[in-house]
């Protein structure tokens, strides 16, 4: 039973190579019903589910097993090609993958959110220019316009109103009315008449006031000429007296110190006879009064008039008792000569130079009678060079009879002779007098004579501090000692009976 269902199955599927798995499971069980309605209902369903054509598959000729269909509306990605619905291929010549926008439902048939004659697919569409239904009375574009009240219909024979230019309505409905409508530029009505004192063209200004009579003949005024004595523009004044020469040269008057020919005359300032009275095109009067008497800013001296006033003109000797420049004031009394050398006194005292020209040179001259220089070294012992002669004290000829600028003359006496502060053979004056030679306390000898030598002269005492010139503790008189400095004995000495600077040791000396 079971392989005459399959077989004829089989014979069901094969002339429908595509079908789906839902229409073989209706024919399957139709065919079943009738073929083997005595089989029991357990036989029926084991044989359904062991059925390889159950599965969701479509089959071939042969029967074999082929891709499944895409359904295209129920977003299932059916055939697995990971493409759902009309996004899949198999879809994209159906009905509801390709929507046209039926241009009068008020639906967006294709889902662009724009529906009816919003939408760009209906621009061609009859009933979507109001261009081609001017004359229906309905708004077929829906931009809120009708027929001819729509801009589309411009130029529609029905729709052609020309503006009257004389009734007061805006005909052609441009907001625009008669003759204040451009396309009554030209008409009668609204030309301009420029002498009947009324506004034609009712655009609020009257014949000549209207610029439409800029070039009428009557409205033409001449321009006012302002030195030929005539009233031109007719306004009951003539030349200079009519407002409009108030800026000409001709009515301008000369203004006497800008440099400007401001009347136009071909004179400018004081050449133009306008300004012979002027104050300042008359010469400076007083060149000594210290006022600007003509007013060109300049007062006195400082203005060209004066440049001949002797006052004017500086001192030119200030050493001839004349008051030359008559301001009052002679020679170096006048400021003029401040800077004259006779007007100077004598600044420097010791170059030798008659600064003051007055005859008389450095200290021969009475303005040097407190310089230094002109003054005897007053101290010859202070190091110091009182009359800046360029020597100090002794070396000044001045302190050649001081005392001490002259020589230690005893070298043995105890006082100072010569004033230096220095005695006897503390006076560089002592240096080779016998007395004042100085014992050396190396070099075993007797320099100054008082029979003591190097260490052993008390005059070594305190150069010879520190060193063994005397015997070490305990030693007794006739010990061996070794003095410090080398010694006319040799290397050794005899402890002394004898201790000099009274210390407790006994003197280290020759044997």
């Amino acid at each position: 039973m079971h392989r005459e269902i399959h077989s004829n199955l089989e014979k069901q599927i094969v002339p429908n190579r595509k079908e789906t798995h839902n229409s073989i499971l209706s024919r399957m069980v139709t065919w079943t019903k009738e073929k083997v309605a005595k089989v029991a209902p357990f036989a029926m369903g084991a044989f359904i589910a062991a059925s390889p054509v159950f599965s969701s598959c479509t089959f071939d000729s042969s029967g074999l097993p082929m891709q499944k269909d895409e359904v295209c509306d129920n977003g299932v990605d059916d055939n697995g090609d990971g493409k759902t619905d009309c996004e899949d291929p198999m879809c994209e010549n159906l009905i509801q993958c390709n929507p046209v926008e039926d241009c009068t439902n008020g639906i967006d048939d294709d889902g662009d959110g724009k529906s009816d004659c919003e939408d760009a697919d209906c621009k061609d569409h009859v009933s979507c220019s109001e261009g081609l239904n001017c004359d229906d009375g309905i708004d077929n574009d829906m931009d809120g316009v009708t027929d001819c009240d729509d801009a589309d219909c411009n130029g529609f024979a029905g729709c052609e109103v020309t503006e009257i230019c004389t009734n007061g309505i805006d005909d052609d409905g441009d907001e625009d009315v008669d003759c204040a409508d451009s396309d009554c530029a030209t008409h009668t009505h609204c030309q301009e008449n420029c002498i009947n004192g009324i506004d034609d063209d009712l655009d609020g200004y009257i014949d000549c006031n209207d610029s439409d009579c800029d070039t009428h003949t009557h409205c033409i005024i001449p321009d006012e000429v302002c030195n030929n004595g005539l009233d031109d523009d007719g306004d009951g004044k003539a030349d200079c007296d009519d407002p409009d020469c108030s800026s000409t040269a001709f009515c301008t008057d000369e203004i006497c110190n800008n440099g400007i020919d401001d009347d136009g005359d071909g004179n400018a300032d004081c050449a133009d006879s306008d300004c012979a009275a002027a104050v300042n095109c008359n010469p400076e009067t007083n060149c000594n009064d210290e006022i600007d008497n003509d007013l060109d800013g300049d007062a006195d001296c400082l203005d060209s008039d004066c440049a001949a006033a002797a006052n004017c003109n500086p001192e030119i000797n200030c050493n001839d008792g004349v008051d030359n420049d008559l301001d009052g004031n002679a020679d170096c009394a006048d400021s003029d000569c401040v800077a004259a050398a006779n007007c100077n006194p004598e600044t420097n005292c010791n170059d030798g130079i008659d600064n003051d020209l007055d005859g008389n040179a450095d200290c021969l001259d009475s303005d040097c009678v407190a310089a230094v220089n002109c003054n005897p070294e007053t101290n010859c012992n202070d190091g110091i060079d009182n009359d800046l002669d360029g020597n100090a004290d002794c070396l000044d000829s001045d302190c050649v009879a001081a005392v001490n600028c002259n020589p230690e003359t005893n070298c043995n006496d105890g006082i100072d002779n010569d004033l230096d502060g220095n005695a006897d053979c503390l006076d560089s004056d002592c240096v080779a007098a016998a007395n004042c030679v100085v014992e050396i306390c190396d070099d075993g000898i007797d320099n100054d004579g008082d029979g003591y030598t190097d260490c052993v002269d008390a005059d070594c005492a305190a150069s010879c501090v520190g060193y063994a010139n005397e015997c070490a503790s305990g030693d007794a008189p006739g010990d061996t000692c070794f003095p410090g400095f080398a010694k006319p004995c040799g290397a050794a000495g005899v402890c002394a009976e004898y201790d000099t600077d009274g210390d407790g040791l006994h003197d280290c000396v020759c044997e």
